[in-house]
């Protein structure tokens, strides 16, 4: 993390990049590009993975009963919504049949998109956006309740997805070229 004094280049949400102050006309340009940069180089690298502490970019699995589990994903600035709800369906596939059921009914859903805002200004962030060089990023979070159930439940629920049949079609996605979810291991 580069730090400064206040006044000059930042993310208005955590984490915060600062370059140094005084930087003029050409410099500047520059400085903002090492900025955008660095913020890039810091949220690239493998997506689906484990959610380590510290870290806004991975999924985390929550279980609210023996056979009911809150799924989360949460993707990177790189990450469109489709590749964040894909992500998500993966991970519920895996953890139904991590936990020996075959198929899952997604029984609560949501995705919300964060937007940070960067940005240049010698005034403070109560100025924003009225001052200087600014640009927004976003990211997509999505999380969803699932209930898992064995061969024999299937017939009484019309919604349930096949877990094996999940994982199947995003591999064979992978390998057709569509930009989805990763193929799993």
């Amino acid at each position: 993390m580069l730090e400064a004094n206040a006044g000059d280049v930042c993310q208005l949400r955590e984490p915060t990049i600062l370059v140094e102050n005084g930087v003029s006309g050409q410099h500047q340009g520059a400085a903002l590009l090492l900025a955008a940069f660095i913020a890039t180089a810091c949220s690239t690298g493998p997506e689906y993975q484990p959610r380590i502490a510290g870290s806004a970019v991975g999924y985390t699995d929550l279980q609210l009963s023996p056979n009911r589990y809150r799924v989360t994903f949460s993707g990177s600035y790189g990450s469109t919504r489709d590749d964040v709800e894909m992500y998500l369906l993966r991970r519920a596939a895996e953890v139904t049949l991590q936990n020996g059921y075959t198929h899952f009914v997604v029984q609560r859903r949501e995705t919300q998109r964060m937007t940070d805002y960067f940005g240049s200004y010698p005034y403070g962030p109560f100025y924003y956006p009225y001052y200087g060089d600014t640009w927004a990023s976003s990211s997509y979070s999505s999380y969803a309740e699932i209930l898992l159930l064995k061969n024999d439940d299937v017939a009484n629920a019309s919604e349930a997805v096949d877990a094996h049949s999940v994982l199947s079609s995003l591999a064979f996605q992978e390998t057709g070229g569509v930009r989805t979810a990763a193929a799993p291991n």
